[in-house]
């Protein structure tokens, strides 16, 4: 006997479950939704934005206190849909008037004062910035399921946007709380940005995955968006909806890589784990030679060159503090105090101190940046502890005094330059570590003078 085939028994399933309300209907047959057109004609867009900024930041003089300036972004773009296909073109232009030359303070630690600061920064130092950019070009492929598509060219992306919930209260989260915590055409800048590369979509009644491989575009605070950066980033993400679309669950991934030669990547880490991976890395040959301001307890470390450098108390001249004698670091806890991180090996030191002692300084600021450190002590708002060479500049300037403190743990402390015990370094190596070794003892010596 032949079975009949799986189309067949859909077949009859699907009527026997379906045919009395077919029936029933058959009095009042429904009208029939009109199919979705698969073409939409050509479309001209215009978007218009102008805003005028002020900025009133922090005192950092001499730099710009208060400072205003005017943006505009227009965006030109042409789009249509041709069956299954559909494009878009479009065209920035973004334009800044009246940036701040002087939001820009010469204290690394202060930085950029707010972004006028930094579209002057970027733009080449440039108050009036303008660039006319490629914003988005691109081909979409819509598979026989709509929602299901290919795009390929220059286009926007925003992560935690891959899907529209129905839900209101879902709605307003995924758009204010959850879409461009990672990618996004950082809409508020006047320079936003896109990507070059390719995505897709692969939809449910309930879910979708959502993939996507770009390399992307300069823009942002610089005006000009036309280039590509050397930064790719790969991206997956997997939606669902539970509880008639009241629950979103919503799990992703991403690849991110910047090779751009020219950015200082920061590291946050303590002084003391960077002397140890400093020192780790001479002592496996990674690197000929390291400066550390301790030496850490290794056999295979090798001190080429040590020079003594003593924790001082750096005043403004004419302080209460600016004496000839040694202070006492009770005498320093009579005033305001700014000093390195805990985790920094200065700052250690001062505690060993400060229990020898049994004094305890009141720290009214920390700061990573020792520059920031010796400006505060030159405005007169805070004394500070650090190795005199660290001060040489501002020594010899005379902006700066160098207060010895009565202290033994402060008068021991020294710089060193570190090789491994028994490695041949070539001439080369030798030769800087001599120009080195000669710089180190004459800016201890410059700052000793001073």
């Amino acid at each position: 006997m032949n079975l009949p085939s799986f189309s067949m028994l859909i077949s009859m399933l699907t009527g026997a479950v379906f045919c009395p309300a077919l029936i029933l209907a058959q009095t009042s047959p429904p009208s029939q939704p009109a199919a979705k057109p698969l073409s939409k004609p050509l479309t001209l867009t215009v978007y218009d934005r102008t805003r005028v900024e002020a900025w009133q930041w922090f005192a950092a003089t001499p730099n710009a206190e208060q400072y205003g300036y005017v943006e505009s972004l227009v965006r030109l773009g042409l789009q249509q849909r041709v069956q299954h296909v559909d494009w878009q073109l479009e065209l920035s232009q973004s334009t800044m008037l009246g940036l701040p030359s002087d939001a820009v303070s010469a204290v690394t630690a202060q930085g950029q004062l707010g972004l006028g600061g930094t579209y002057y920064a970027s733009n080449s130092n440039n108050t009036e910035p303008v660039a006319a950019s490629f914003k988005q070009g691109y081909l979409r492929y819509h598979f026989s399921r709509d929602a299901n598509t290919v795009r390929l060219g220059r286009f926007e992306f925003f992560d935690g946007q891959e899907t529209t919930p129905k839900n209101t209260t879902l709605a307003w989260l995924q758009a204010n709380r959850i879409q461009q915590r990672l990618v996004g055409n950082f809409g508020f800048s006047n320079g936003q940005r896109s990507f070059d590369g390719a995505d897709a979509h692969l939809t449910g009644d309930s879910w979708d995955l959502t993939g996507m491989a770009a390399r992307a575009d300069q823009g942002v605070y610089n005006m000009n968006a036309n280039p590509e950066l050397n930064v790719d980033l790969q991206y997956l993400a997997y939606t669902r909806y539970l509880a008639s679309q009241r629950v979103q669950l919503r799990g992703f991934a991403m690849g991110y890589h910047d090779g751009r030669p020219n950015i200082v990547k920061t590291d946050n880490r303590t002084v003391a784990a960077r002397t140890a991976e400093v020192a780790r890395m001479v002592v496996e040959d990674e690197v000929h030679a390291g400066l550390v301001f301790h030496v850490p307890a290794d056999p295979k470390i090798r001190v080429k060159a040590s020079v003594d450098q003593p924790i001082v108390l750096l005043v403004r001249p004419g302080h209460p503090l600016d004496r000839p004698e040694p202070v006492r670091l009770a005498d320093i806890a009579a005033h305001r105090v700014c000093m390195p991180p805990e985790g920094f090996r200065i700052r250690q030191i001062i505690a060993e101190a400060e229990a020898a002692e049994g004094v305890w300084l009141k720290t009214a600021l920390t700061a990573n940046a020792l520059l920031l450190l010796k400006e505060l002590a030159k405005s007169g708002d805070c004394v500070t502890l650090l190795p005199r060479i660290t001060a040489a500049p501002e020594l010899i300037a005379g902006t700066l005094k160098a207060i010895p403190i009565a202290a033994s743990a402060l008068e021991t402390t020294s710089i060193n330059l570190i090789t491994r015990l028994g490695r041949q370094l070539p001439a080369a190596a030798l030769k800087l570590l001599t120009m080195i070794e000669a710089s180190l003892r004459k800016g201890a010596g410059d700052a000793a003078l001073a």
